[in-house]
């Protein structure tokens, strides 16, 4: 079961993340937290995002799609 979080929550292992990018090609990743706390985006690489708050991880991910070319847009969680 999805449940919906807001931007205090504290995104650890086994989390799964939805993250829409656009630029040069669009894409929706859907990634689970793995058990070293990290996520992998594509041409990006891993970025550790675990006791990090959704809105925390939300700037990470924005600057590191920055630093590599990709737009971010919007990064939703989910729990499961």
């Amino acid at each position: 079961m999805d449940l919906p979080v807001n931007s205090d929550y504290v995104i650890g292992p086994g989390d799964g993340l939805e993250i829409d990018l656009w630029g040069g090609v669009s894409q929706r990743l859907f990634r689970v937290v793995d058990r070293e706390g990290r996520v992998s985006l594509p041409e990006a690489g891993p970025l550790l995002v675990s006791g990090r708050s959704l809105g925390d991880a939300q700037q990470a991910v924005q600057q590191l799609c920055e630093r590599n070319t990709a737009t971010f847009q919007q990064m939703c969680p989910f729990r499961n």
